[in-house]
């Protein structure tokens, strides 16, 4: 069901664009600002990113170890700030598309309708960021493990059924098409999803302790990151390294 919404929460707005791209540009575009995160901690400056952190936790699992040698290059990069170039399916994203930004109400012990909260970082991005962002860090593993792929079909399914009921021609949105979008952001989403995971999703209770009281908590060291955290990085990493993201 979250899925279906979300998938509704994009293509309404698309068909917007679409449809009255006058009306979109001049009314919708100018209020999706991007979001301008901080600079990554640097090593240069002394300072150990959430990447160091996050290659001291992962790098002796046996899981990792065939794709090593790309880890180290993978997270040096600013994932925050890779270039993001507009594409067709770009579109409204709420930015920040997980389990405790998302209501759901229940009728008789059975989920009935879903609504997204918390609007702080909505932007104008492909859609796939918060399709990815949300399968990674609010679905269980074990199902992530077996469905990840027939989740994405299930969500391009109801995607396009909304365009086509909006009277769009969904040809260029191709289920081949939604593909070619994962793998443009697969990277940016993969920062992001790590970041989360391991600081907010499967962070530490009563968070990250900092030595510099003057500064906010950041991830702290390897030994605050949880044994869920962990599981989910190597996840992510593994899957990247399947599908090729790396």
């Amino acid at each position: 069901m979250v899925l279906k919404d979300l998938a509704t929460f994009h293509a309404v707005p698309l068909a917007l664009k679409l449809v009255k791209p006058q009306v979109f540009e001049n009314k919708v575009r100018p209020h999706l600002t991007p979001l301008k995160p901080p600079p990554t901690p640097s090593e240069e400056n002394g300072e150990r990113g959430p990447q160091a952190i996050i290659y001291e936790v992962v790098e002796d699992c046996a899981v990792i170890q065939p794709f090593k040698s790309k880890l180290k290059d993978f997270l040096k990069m600013d994932f925050a700030h890779l270039d993001r170039p507009e594409r067709p399916f770009f579109t409204i994203v709420h930015g920040d598309a997980w389990a405790n930004n998302i209501m759901v109400k229940f009728e008789n012990g059975k989920p009935v309708a879903s609504k997204f909260v918390d609007f702080q970082n909505y932007t104008f991005r492909s859609p796939v960021a918060d399709l990815i962002f949300l399968l990674w860090s609010s679905v269980q593993q074990t199902i992530l493990e077996e469905n990840f792929d027939e989740l994405i079909r299930f969500y391009h399914d109801n995607f396009v059924e909304n365009l086509v009921r909006l009277k769009c021609d969904p040809t260029p949105f191709s289920f081949e098409k939604l593909l070619e979008e994962i793998d443009a952001e697969a990277k940016q989403i993969a920062g992001q999803s790590m970041f989360m995971c391991t600081l907010v999703v499967f962070g530490k209770e009563g968070g990250f302790s900092t030595e510099d009281p003057a500064k906010p908590p950041g991830f702290g060291t390897a030994a605050d990151v949880t044994p869920e955290a962990k599981e989910r990085l190597i996840y992510i990493l593994k899957i990247c390294h399947e599908k090729g993201w790396l």
